[in-house]
């Protein structure tokens, strides 16, 4: 006779064995899920209590030399020179010079150098000033507010195994050091902020036309895009090429790019325009190195070699990529004299711009032999009639 399966009435049902085992299993794995849970919570509870304790630990030791709600005025005092710049009408300027084409990003990196200004520490034991480079210091950067409260920087030598600089805050008879950060956006001359004029991205791919203009010759060279014409399509017929089936097959067709060259009211196809395209790849190089004169006038335009009629000129028609749409423009390149402080580099103003700027002369000569030494078009032959 088979032995009767044990059973246990719980809660008026029946419960075999192996499933009481599953429930008791299935309890004490509740049971060990809970206990992993609040350990994981209470780990959470104690490292986020121990990184507030240290943030606050690192916020009381902090020290600070210099917070303002805003900066109005710097001006850093050096034996290079005086330099101060003014915050009004939203932006950032020199005060030496209204017209100068300040670069607000160069002075926006000293304001917040210098606001909030932290000390990497606190000398306790202080010697005499002139160990520390501060009876007749390197800089004193004088700090302004909206409101008139100014706070006076003293900086001094530079410790030779940190690399921080001593400084010093009027009104507080300790000395500090602070890191090379802040120094080295104090280390500038009027040159070092000045904004200057910059050239678009140019390149072959987006290049569309140069036009290469002298006081006695203007000549065109333009990219187009044709259809490729082959072996089969050149002995065809007028009437076949016209026809649906050859109009069906121009969306599959190859092309090809040509340069022409429009001189004297002429256009004709370039049989070799390597020389284009080599001035090209020299323009795509091009930048400006420095600033001539950041306020030119138009009777001082002459000194420069850059009046009408006189300078030399290099205008690129391009698809600007950084457009949604790709918008076609056109930048002027007005070639002056060489430059008389740097006889390396040519003056050069862009489209109207106040500025004359400096470009490498072997790139401006580069491109202005490429344009000369363009080929000559192919000769178009019309048939004699009959």
């Amino acid at each position: 006779m088979a032995q009767a399966k044990k059973s246990i009435k719980y809660g008026g049902v029946t419960l075999r064995k192996k499933n009481i085992t599953l429930l008791v299993l299935v309890v004490v794995l509740a049971v060990l899920c809970a206990g992993y849970v609040g350990v994981v919570k209470y780990k959470e509870v104690q490292d986020q209590k121990q990184q507030d304790a240290s943030k606050a630990e690192q916020e009381a030791n902090k020290i600070v030399l210099n917070q303002m709600d805003t900066i109005t005025n710097i001006a850093i005092h050096s034996a290079d020179g005086n330099l101060a710049f003014s915050y009004r009408d939203d932006t950032w300027h020199y005060d030496g010079d209204e017209a100068f084409p300040l670069n607000v990003n160069k002075i926006n990196l000293i304001q917040n150098n210098l606001n909030p200004l932290e000390a990497t520490r606190k000398l306790e034991e202080k010697e005499d000033l002139v160990s520390y480079g501060l009876t007749a210091p390197m800089k004193t950067v004088t700090i302004t507010d909206g409101l008139g409260n100014q706070k006076i920087l003293n900086i001094g030598s530079q410790n030779e195994y940190t690399g921080n600089y001593y400084i010093s805050v009027s009104g507080d008879d300790n000395v500090y050091t602070v890191g090379t950060t802040v120094i080295d956006s104090l280390n500038i001359t009027l040159d070092d902020l000045l904004q200057l004029d910059t050239l678009p991205s140019l390149s072959e791919s987006n290049i569309t036309q140069i036009e290469w203009k002298t006081s006695t010759d203007s000549v065109i060279y333009k990219k187009e895009e044709r259809v490729k014409e082959t072996e089969a399509q050149t002995e065809a017929s007028t009437e076949a090429a016209q026809s649906d089936e050859s109009q069906s097959s121009d969306s599959s067709e190859e092309t090809e790019i040509v340069w022409t060259e429009t001189r004297n009211g002429t256009a004709a196809d370039l049989s070799d325009s390597t020389k284009v395209t080599d001035a090209i790849r020299v323009i795509g190089e091009l930048s400006i190195s420095s600033c001539e004169n950041y306020n030119v006038s138009e009777e001082q335009l002459a000194a420069y070699g850059l009046d009408e009629g006189v300078c030399k000129e290099v205008i690129i028609t391009y698809n600007d990529m950084t457009s949604e749409t790709q918008e076609e423009k056109t930048v002027t390149l007005h070639i002056g004299n060489l430059s008389e402080s740097e006889s390396s580099s040519y003056c050069v103003r862009v489209n109207d711009s106040k500025q004359v700027s400096r470009i490498s002369a072997s790139q401006i000569d580069s491109i202005m032999s490429d344009l000369q030494q363009v080929g000559q078009p192919i000769e178009v032959t019309v048939p004699e009639s009959e």
